[in-house]
């Protein structure tokens, strides 16, 4: 189950907008606005075919709404997770909110996978909410325009300072650096791509493998991100 079917299904009342882009994938600009940095995250994912262009366009502008009705609710909880993935639209959304009218602003941050949560324990995560703190925008603030950067060396400078705000920012920062190419040219997803198709793996078992928090990315790509399969002899996923 999503994860944001399953927040709505264990808190009553929620009204649940789910935030959904890879931001690890494709250009982040600096823009001026949201919208335009929605255009262009629009674009990149329907060009690589992600998608229908117009559909994509038009679900990335309702979130943008949805986020822009925040200051109507006396209180925003922002639900996310550990991984990547994440923890980029963690950035993000942060960064919005420090600039925007809000009431109480509160933050949630799993360890798990919220889509293999019960309601139970998704129950007991929302007892976990804590306000987000001045310390954690600060944060936010360097580390967005840090991932935005058109080189990777200010990212990589947040090494060199206090994450601890953000639990798990340091190893979103230290596993975006691991996309940068290794000595063999490739990126350690790529690595790990052709390694699963020298052993024959199957698509099936590479997701449940890379979603168990140990390797890719989850929701990450695979079939958008392939490109080092077309420098490489090895059979297609079966």
């Amino acid at each position: 189950m999503r994860a944001g079917e399953l927040l709505r299904r264990a808190i009553s009342g929620a009204e649940v907008l789910p935030w959904r882009d890879v931001l690890h994938e494709g250009p982040v600009p600096l823009t001026a606005t949201l919208a335009e940095l929605t255009a262009i995250r629009g674009d990149y994912l329907a060009d690589r075919g992600l998608g229908d262009r117009e559909e994509i366009a038009a679900n990335l502008k309702a979130r943008d709404r949805g986020l822009a009705r925040a200051s109507a609710f006396e209180r925003v909880v922002l639900w996310f997770e550990h991984d990547l993935y994440d923890q980029l639209q963690l950035l993000q959304i942060l960064d919005w909110f420090s600039r925007a009218e809000r009431g109480d602003l509160l933050l949630v941050q799993a360890s798990e996978f919220l889509g293999r949560q019960t309601a139970q324990e998704i129950e007991a995560l929302a007892a976990l909410e804590q306000p987000v703190s001045d310390e954690q925008l600060a944060l936010v603030a360097d580390a967005w325009s840090a991932f935005r950067a058109p080189t990777p060396e200010p990212w990589q400078a947040l090494l060199g300072g206090d994450l601890s705000p953000l639990p798990f920012l340091d190893q979103a920062v230290r596993r975006m650096l691991e996309e940068l190419p290794g000595p063999d040219g490739l990126s350690r997803s790529e690595r790990q791509i052709l390694t699963a198709l020298a052993s024959r793996i199957t698509r099936r078992r590479l997701y449940s493998s890379r979603c168990s928090g140990r390797s890719l990315p989850c929701s990450w790509g695979i079939g958008a991100s392939g490109d080092c399969s077309t420098r490489s002899r090895l059979p297609a996923f079966p």
